[in-house]
């Protein structure tokens, strides 16, 4: 099992320690909140959704208008949830690790949703085949799994530094990880595993219907080259 190195924030830490600059950090503009919306309205069952790694819920506005069904949030991170909960006062917020089990009855859901690449921060191979292991059982028969990743190629591996976005950096390190790096008012790093594409099916294995989509503005995925990876599985 791959642990993080001392100097290094579990994903739960980390959270917990950047809730409050987060959505600056992670910045998104409302074009592209409405443009994952409007992708997850045409795309998804209507019905119960659970959104995994949810934060401080910032999709939830864009979901509601678009009636796709209740929602229901979990996160590691209470700092994150505590936000979350000043903002959708009504919504059903959850704090858990996903990774060591789901507390929900089988069939639970519709869709299950895990955005702005939430899935990175599980490092260890055994806790993401035990999540989606997770995923399939609560979600109910020809309900959809959808996890937005980075596209591979925006992650060359290096040893040295390299900037992501302004005030964020990664650089490769041992055991096929990558180390992230945030300039909030404190320095803080993590580790992350980039899933490759040659190591979907694995994380997916036991979903029998795939895709893999560029984005949530259409087009064609390019496996050399983009930002992102969204994966759409059908159980």
């Amino acid at each position: 099992m791959t642990r993080a190195a001392p100097s290094c924030l579990t994903r739960a830490a980390f959270y917990n320690q950047v809730a409050l600059v987060y959505d600056q950090v992670y910045s998104l503009s409302r074009d592209y909140t409405l443009c994952q919306a409007a992708w997850l309205a045409r795309t998804c069952n209507k019905g119960p959704l659970l959104d995994l790694g949810c934060g401080t819920g910032r999709m939830w506005d864009a979901l509601r208008k678009l009636n796709i069904g209740m929602l229901t949030g979990l996160d590691c991170a209470g700092s994150m949830l505590k936000l979350a909960k000043k903002s959708h006062s009504k919504a059903r917020l959850v704090q858990g690790d996903a990774a060591q089990g789901l507390p929900f009855k089988d069939g639970s859901f519709e869709t299950v949703i895990s955005l702005h690449s939430t899935l990175i921060h599980v490092t260890c191979w055994d806790d993401l085949g035990r999540m989606s292991g997770e995923v399939f059982r609560v979600l109910k028969p020809g309900g959809i799994f959808v996890a937005e990743l980075p596209h591979p190629a925006c992650f060359e591996e290096n040893p040295d530094w390299q900037e992501a976005k302004e005030g964020m950096y990664y650089r490769s390190v041992e055991d096929g990880l990558t180390e992230l790096k945030i300039d909030t008012p404190v320095s803080l790093k993590t580790r992350v595993r980039i899933i490759q594409l040659s190591e979907l099916s694995k994380f997916f294995k036991k979903f029998p219907i795939l895709e893999v989509h560029p984005g949530f503005k259409g087009g064609m995925f390019d496996p050399d080259k983009g930002d992102l990876m969204v994966v759409c599985a059908r159980k």
